[in-house]
């Protein structure tokens, strides 16, 4: 919901019906509504894609960013590929064309996230005018057996992302006021561990200019591993910490800068500027307590910067 040039709007998610009724026929659409008190609504028209993109569409969010409109939703029923669309549901964008009062077309959906765990995206504009976007560290309908529900608690949100578009494609950055919680500073050679105290930290990697063949990895304890080769970016989770995630993959020619924050049970990757973002739960010899976490790297012609997390509580 938002207000725009005196009259607030109202975008909902909605799932088109088939005459066969079933989850291979239905479509997925966005719902317009109108309003002049944020009371009392008219519906004002649908928006969808030319071609059926799954049953159901649901959490969108419609915005403007760097001279453009997005639309972002949660597309259900989407068939899976190797580099494309690996979880149950979906979460993306679609560049916007047209007058929101007008005839709108939907263009170039993009994934926000190829991790495993992460859904219903919202965004808002700070007091400086930054859209800011939050994700649900979670997936829902999938059988994760994460071991948190034992303690009373399920899944939790992203750290608050800034969102910058270049050429209609969105970034994502965490804030710049989480570098606020970082403490002692470490360089970290190409091919060393380094330990993260409570399994928490924050690492920035910068891949040198001029290495034709690029392969690197990084593991997180015996828990996870972050991999480059042959053109494909790969995150593995063992079985162990996994309870039930394996392997997500993304494409790409090659890696320039990463920023991997670590935060005990969660996993937030973000390369290239935030073109490129993997968020994952996972469970290094959980006990129900934050523990050591060694982190392995394995990054030739790489320079790697480590930090400690301090830790905050917001209750």
């Amino acid at each position: 919901m938002w207000k725009e040039n005196g009259t607030w709007y109202m975008v909902l998610g909605a799932r088109v019906k088939s005459p066969e009724k079933t989850a291979e026929t239905d479509r997925g659409e966005i719902l317009f509504y109108e309003s002049e008190d944020g009371i009392s609504w008219k519906f004002l028209k649908t928006l969808s894609s030319p071609e059926r993109f799954g049953y159901m569409w649901e959490c969108p969010d419609y915005f403007a960013l760097g001279g453009k409109t997005f639309l972002s939703l949660c597309p259900q029923g989407v068939p899976a590929e190797e580099f494309r669309y690996q979880n149950i549901y979906q979460a993306g964008y679609y560049t916007v064309k047209g007058e929101l009062r007008g005839k709108q077309t939907l263009h170039n959906f993009r994934e926000w996230d190829y991790g495993f765990d992460f859904y219903a995206p919202q965004t808002f504009t700070d007091e400086n005018g930054r859209r800011i976007l939050f994700g649900w560290v979670g997936m829902p309908d999938h059988p994760y057996g994460n071991p948190t529900d034992q303690r009373g608690w399920e899944n939790c949100l992203t750290v608050p992302r800034l969102l910058t578009a270049e050429d209609g494609v969105i970034c994502q950055n965490p804030v710049p006021e989480l570098a606020e919680l970082r403490y002692r500073e470490t360089m970290i050679m190409p091919r060393e561990t380094f330990c993260l105290p409570d399994g928490t930290g924050d690492f920035e990697i910068c891949f040198l200019e001029g290495t034709e063949e690029q392969e690197w990895k990084i593991a997180f304890g015996d828990a996870a591993e972050l991999s480059f080769r042959d053109g494909v970016l790969k995150l593995s989770v063992s079985d162990d910490a996994g309870y039930g995630r394996t392997v997500r993959k993304v494409r790409t020619d090659r890696i320039e800068f990463l920023r991997i924050l670590v935060d005990t049970s969660v996993l937030e990757i973000y390369a290239d500027d935030g073109k490129i973002v993997l968020t994952t739960r996972y469970y290094p010899d959980y006990q129900g307590e934050r523990q050591d976490l060694e982190v392995h790297f394995h990054c030739p012609s790489a320079a790697i910067t480590g930090w400690r997390i301090h830790p905050r509580c917001f209750f």
